[in-house]
């Protein structure tokens, strides 16, 4: 919407620089509704307010009003000229050679065809009907009657910025600025230009204007913005404080959602929350507000009032904005504390196709599913690794790898899904496969040998193929290398239980002497460990039996 208005907001309020009218001003920079309240509280010069509040409507598409606005600033004023201008361009759409032949018939006037403001506005009536040609010449010859004056190049500023090039735009304003260095709109555009990509200079540029305006409301509405765009947020909330103790500024919308979201990311929850429900207050179905309610509440712990705002934002009409991965996040996170984790991952994998989700925001997702949907975790653990590449850790892998053996241990237990065998099977494969990475990356560790036997030993159940024998072999072999083996207990148990019951079962099956001797062996390791154990206690007394 700004870009389309762009090539007119400046010029006009540059029609009043030596009054330094902030109506003008705030028109200049695209703040209609603020212009507007100015305008309306007037009643000094009716052909100028008049013709202002026709632009503010005819921009803001209800040419019916700006046609009314014209023409009661006309009957006002017969010589103000702007007005005549402002019918004039109305009728383009219906005769647009008629209404061409009258504007430069009224350029033509004695009064007029010197005057550079009305040969500027000519201009950009020209411009925005497609005649870049007779536009071109109304600037030259605005520039032959003063060549002093800024408006040529603001006009030129607003081309180039219409045609995406702001670097030229610039320029322009720039040359503007060595005409006339006091005059702060001309600083607003070039802050503006620079705000969304380069904010450092619109910083820069605005603190001029502070030096030489120090009490110009604009510059501190900008600054805020731009130091809101470099994450100084304390900086833009020091100035938003100050503009805010001036009558009237609890109205900007604009005002009041910077400050709101400068708030909320210092984490100042509660004072963001009241501005946010102040801002929505003016416009409810604000996109951005709306937004910053369903964060504060997700920061707030406040889950079902984040659902209602998830729905509502997600239910308004985008115009102009789009979605960002964020927005997902913040929904999947509702859900997920809310206990609903199914329609979380939906929001969570509409988020992931979306640019500019961190690697660590993939990873917190990742844990928040292990806790309590680890059949859902898998995945992005997986996306994680793949996101940071050859940054990815030992640890990184072994996590992967517990995520993928969880899910493993609840398909062995499904005996419901038709699939489950099948996903078992690639369950077990991938976790073996990142369990192995560990291996190979920390050998010294029990952890990799020690879920590779468990990963094995779901594999291999009964322990007949003993898929899971190596591992635990090797588990042993570490634990009791160590100086104090007995710290890992638990796994020593584990080890021995497996190996005391896979030659327990080779031993049935071939009564070999030499396998009963080995499950002995290890059920008496175990008992040693911890005499208590059952599983230890019925091995032996069934080997007895055997004897």
């Amino acid at each position: 919407m700004k870009r389309i208005l762009f090539i007119v907001i400046a010029l006009f309020s540059v029609l009043h620089i030596a009054a330094q009218d902030m109506g003008a001003d705030y028109f200049a920079v695209g703040e209609f509704d603020a212009a507007r309240k100015i305008f309306e509280s007037r009643n000094d010069n009716p052909a100028e307010t008049n013709y202002y509040l026709g632009e503010i409507a005819r921009l803001q598409g209800d040419p019916a009003g700006a046609k009314n606005y014209y023409a009661r600033g006309k009957a006002a004023d017969p010589q103000y000229p702007l007005n005549e201008i402002g019918l004039l361009r109305l009728s383009f759409s219906c005769d647009k050679e008629a209404a061409a032949d009258a504007l430069n018939d009224l350029v033509k006037a004695k009064q007029n065809k010197k005057n550079p403001l009305v040969l500027t506005v000519a201009a950009t009536v020209f411009y925005d009907n497609g005649m870049p040609s007779e536009g071109d010449e109304m600037l030259e010859r605005a520039e032959t009657a003063d060549r002093n004056s800024v408006l040529p190049h603001m006009v030129r500023g607003d081309r180039f910025f219409r045609e995406n090039d702001p670097g030229a735009a610039a320029g322009q304003y720039e040359q503007a600025l060595m005409k006339n260095p006091d005059y702060p709109v001309t600083y607003i555009r070039i802050a503006q230009i620079y705000m969304r990509n380069n904010p450092e200079i619109a910083i820069e540029r605005l603190k001029e204007l502070e030096t030489r305006h120090p009490d110009y409301p604009l510059t501190q509405k900008y600054l805020a913005k731009s130091y809101f765009r470099t994450g100084q947020y304390k900086q833009a909330i020091a100035l938003y404080e100050k503009m805010f103790t001036v009558p009237g500024q609890e109205t900007d919308l604009d005002a009041v959602t910077g400050y709101a979201a400068s708030l909320f990311f210092t984490e100042a929850y509660d004072r963001a929350a009241a501005l946010i429900q102040q801002g929505l207050s003016i416009s409810p179905d604000d996109f951005v507000l709306n937004r910053l309610r369903m964060y504060c509440d997700l920061a707030q712990k406040k889950y079902s009032d984040g659902l209602s705002a998830a729905s509502r934002f997600f239910a308004l009409p985008r115009g102009d904005n789009e979605y960002i991965a964020r927005d997902y996040i913040t929904y999947g996170d509702l859900l997920f504390n809310s206990g609903r984790p199914d329609e979380a991952v939906l929001q969570y994998d509409m988020a992931l196709k979306l640019p500019g989700v961190a690697p660590e925001t993939i990873r917190q997702i990742a844990e928040n599913l292990f806790r309590k949907a680890p059949g859902k975790a898998a995945g992005y653990y997986r996306k994680y690794i793949d996101a940071i590449g050859e940054a990815a850790q030992a640890t990184d892998y072994y996590t992967l790898g517990q995520t993928l053996y969880r899910e493993a241990v609840a398909l062995s237990q499904d005996t419901v899904s038709n699939d489950a065998p099948e996903r078992l099977t690639q369950c077990l494969n991938q976790a073996d496969s990142a369990f192995t990475v560990v291996c190979d990356r920390i050998p010294e560790s029990h952890l990799g040998p020690v879920f590779r036997a468990r990963v094995n030993s779901l594999r291999d159940p009964e322990a007949t193929a003993g898929l899971a024998k190596p591992f635990y072999e090797t588990v042993l072999k570490i634990i009791l290398g160590k100086e104090n083996p007995t710290k890992n207990r638990r796994e020593l148990v584990e080890a021995y239980r497996y190996l005391g019951y896979y030659h327990y079962v080779q031993y049935e099956a071939e009564k070999r002497p030499e396998e009963k001797t080995l499950a002995v062996d290890y059920c008496h390791k175990i008992l040693e460990l911890d005499p208590a154990n059952d599983v230890a206690t019925q091995l032996l007394a069934a080997l007895d039996e055997q004897s």
